[in-house]
């Protein structure tokens, strides 16, 4: 395979740190000879060979995203024969790419129903511009093929999941904060998401503290919000990162301000009444 004028026309055309990576991983999965492969690059030329399994890491040394990564080297590591661990460093919320949480909670359960066994962890959030974000993921390879699915009804909403994180330099949240937003949370939601006159949805509203890379102390919050549909398919969206509270401020405001960010588009895609999210097409 022989990629060329790769990102041609931009300001700066060529590989970046983060595509770099994703060539590398897929090269050291499919036994690949790969030439071409530096940063600045506007040519690749790729032969992969046999397919295996076995232990593999990453790291761009920028806030380049992981979940780009993840999905370059997705079908390989499905069709590896074995069980398979990337240890992945990057950025895991950042602009103009998938979220972390959207990979673990919509992408992941979806392409589980299709045979393929994934199981991710973030230890460490990584943002923009310093990156030092930390995912584990663990992928069991296919046994046969992939299972067909169909999700082409929309349904109604039958639950919404809003999780709101934050990384506080000191590591703890707010006691009040995080009962406020549990409370206030669920009605507001319930209210924006639902449909009316179906039953209604359960939803759950929980706050999380996330662990930064140890010397790094990067106050930011986000609130990631899930809808489950009858009709199988789920709709996702994130408010943030954004900055955390300075002086008399509250995480309570913040994570409101996140959460208005995300309901935008998320009521947007389920008015247009399609299945599922649009990310997962």
């Amino acid at each position: 395979v022989r990629i060329t004028k790769i990102r041609a026309g931009r300001k700066t055309p060529g590989l970046a740190a983060q595509h770099l990576e994703s060539f590398k991983l897929v090269r050291d999965l499919t036994s690949a000879s790969l030439q071409g492969d530096k940063v600045g690059s506007c040519e690749v030329t790729f032969e992969p060979k046999k397919t295996k399994q076995g232990s593999f890491s990453t790291n761009p040394k920028t806030a380049g995203a992981i979940t780009l990564t993840v999905q370059a080297a997705l079908m390989p590591l499905a069709f590896a024969g074995g069980t398979s661990e990337v240890e992945m460093r990057g950025g895991t919320d950042v602009d103009f790419s998938p979220p972390f949480d959207f990979m673990q909670r919509a992408l992941i359960p979806t392409i589980g129903r299709m045979g393929v066994k994934v199981t991710a962890a973030c230890l460490h959030r990584g943002f923009f511009p310093t990156g030092g974000g930390l995912v584990n993921l663990y992928v069991d390879g296919l046994a046969g093929s992939l299972k067909p699915i169909v999700i082409d009804k929309r349904g109604h909403v039958t639950k919404i999941e809003a999780v709101c994180y934050a990384t506080p330099p000191s590591g703890w949240l707010d006691e009040e904060d995080v009962a406020r937003t549990e409370e206030d949370f669920e009605p507001w939601l319930l209210e924006e998401l639902a449909d009316k006159g179906a039953p209604k949805p359960k939803v759950q509203v929980r706050c999380e503290a996330e662990q930064m890379p140890e010397g790094q102390k990067v106050f930011k919050a986000a609130c990631d919000i899930l809808v489950e549909m009858s009709g199988g398919g789920v709709f996702h969206a994130s408010g943030g990162p954004l900055d955390g509270p300075k002086g008399r401020g509250s995480l309570y405001d913040v994570w409101g301000a996140a959460a208005e960010k995300a309901l935008a588009p998320l009521k947007a895609q389920l008015k247009t009444g399609a299945a599922l999210d649009e990310h997962l097409l």
